[in-house]
């Protein structure tokens, strides 16, 4: 008995060995590899670890910085194209008070002489004004005009850095009394009416 049971034990062995039968505990569980694989008590499989998050491109940082900056130079050149306008409006407006007011306006007597005067960024002023005038309270004037006397003229300033203060001084040079008119006004605006006499 005991050898017929040997015999059968090599009959299997050399079956499992051909692959006729296949042995239990040597066979492939698909349930029992998976498990392992996705069980949340294994540890983390490198193959699926998840990949690292993706840094900003150089590029794309460099375009946005770029834009940002655009951006503000653009705001910068709006805010000053601003200003600069409201800075002129509001020039054009007192000198526009000025002309209304001056005594050469008043057409008691006729003119002579077309004074322009003109700012480096092209602002232009034209007064109709007196060679008698201009000659006694300047010698600029009466140099300028002794040349053709009787003949009218027409004289152009150029490139003035400050176009209300040389209209201003043309007014002031139809006033009799310089100080009385002065009083009051800011230390500033008189600085730059003396500055251009000294000149005239």
């Amino acid at each position: 008995m005991a050898a017929e049971n040997s015999l059968k034990s090599r009959e299997v062995s050399a079956m499992i060995k051909q692959g006729f039968i296949s042995d239990r505990t040597l066979s492939f569980s698909p349930s029992r590899s998976i498990s392992r694989l996705y069980s949340p008590l294994s540890p983390p499989s490198k193959t699926l670890s998840s990949p690292p998050p993706l840094s900003p491109s150089p590029a794309n940082s460099h375009a946005a910085h770029n834009q940002t900056l655009y951006d503000m130079m653009s705001e910068e050149q709006h805010r000053e194209s601003r200003l600069s306008d409201d800075k002129r409006r509001k020039l054009h407006e007192r000198v526009a008070k000025l002309l209304d007011k001056a005594p050469f306006r008043s057409g008691s007597s006729s003119s002579d002489v077309r004074l322009t005067v003109v700012s480096k960024d092209g602002f232009r002023v034209s007064m109709d004004v007196h060679g008698s005038v201009l000659s006694s309270k300047s010698r600029f004037f009466a140099d300028k005009l002794r040349r053709e006397r009787g003949v009218a003229h027409s004289v152009e300033i150029s490139d003035c850095d400050d176009v209300e203060v040389y209209v201003e001084t043309v007014v002031l040079m139809y006033s009799e009394d310089l100080k009385k008119r002065l009083i009051g006004e800011e230390v500033s605006k008189v600085l730059g009416l003396l500055k251009v006499c000294a000149f005239s």
